[in-house]
Formats: structure tokens, sequence, C-alpha cells
């Protein structure tokens, strides 16, 4: 299993959010051109949360992942600071990028928002060979920065988790 993590390729001292979404989307392309991967993990601060609007915001998403798309790789996100601010919230474009079959980001916590929305497990299968047992457990905690005022993990999020650890062998 080869998969690529990506994580926040913003320009921190541009507030041109358009913009450094854009070369977000060019860094991802490049990064995916070069390399073969099987899963792509995106690691916060998909889009900069600057200079959106709350009607446009997911657009930008759309932008990061269309190279993703194009290639027909599967992908599974954390969401940062930057990508719930003023005008952009974690749980829009959760729901936005759910709306791609490729997507495996997930809220494992649905009934707790102050838990932030993707804190979730992912197991990665191997592509050959034993497909009963995950080759890894990718776990995706979310600290609900930027426009929230926590920069931590949830006690829920801790707690779900460790239940799930016991009763899912």
């Amino acid at each position: 299993m080869h998969f690529l993590t990506i994580q926040n390729v913003l320009d921190e001292g541009s507030i041109n959010g358009p913009t450094q979404d854009a070369k977000t989307a060019e860094v991802v392309r490049k990064v995916l051109e070069r390399e073969s991967s099987q899963l792509v993990v995106l690691n916060g601060d998909l889009i900069s949360g600057y200079g959106t609007r709350a009607d446009n915001a997911t657009l930008y998403l759309d932008q990061v992942v269309a190279p993703i798309v194009k290639l027909g790789l599967p992908w599974a996100t954390t969401y940062g600071n930057h990508d719930n601010e003023a005008y952009v919230r974690s749980t829009d474009i959760l729901r936005r990028e759910q709306e791609y079959e490729n997507s495996l980001t997930r809220n494992m916590l649905p009934d707790h928002p102050q838990a932030g929305v993707s804190n979730y497990f992912l197991r990665v299968y191997p592509t050959s060979g034993n497909q009963d047992v995950p080759e890894v457990i990718l776990w995706f905690f979310d600290s609900r920065g930027g426009g929230e005022p926590h920069d931590w993990v949830d006690d829920s999020v801790r707690i779900a988790f460790r239940l799930h650890e016991l009763t899912d062998h």
C-alpha cells in the first residue's frame, strides 16, 4: 500500500484565499503526477478560509480535490483551523466532500458537534495477500480550530475511539 499525505500547503503570509487555494490544487496535481499512490490523505487546511464567502467556500474544496478525482483515487481528510473560519465551516466542507464517491472522510460523532466533524478511523487493507486484516489503521483527530474557540481533541472523541477499540475486534 502506498499512500500520500498532503498537509497545510497554505502560504500563511497571504490573505488571498482563492489564489492560495488554486496554488494548493496545483501542488496536489504536481505531487500526484510524480507519485503512484493508492490513497491520498489530506491533513487539514484544505482551503484558506480567507477571501471566501459562505456561498462559495465549498467550490474551493472542489478545486483542491479535482486532481484526485480526475485520477479516481480515494482520499480521506481531517480538517484544520483554516477549514473552519468565519466564512467557511468544516460541516459544510464535509457535506460537500461526501458528495464525491471516492471521499472516505467521515464524522464518527455526528451527535457531538463540540467534538468537531473529522474524527474517525480508517482501516486500510492490502491490495494483495490477506485482505481480511488491515495493513494499517489511520486515526483522524479534529482539534476544532479556526473560528471555533478550541484547539484540542474533545474527550468524547477519546471515549468513542476507545469504545471502538474495545468492541470492534
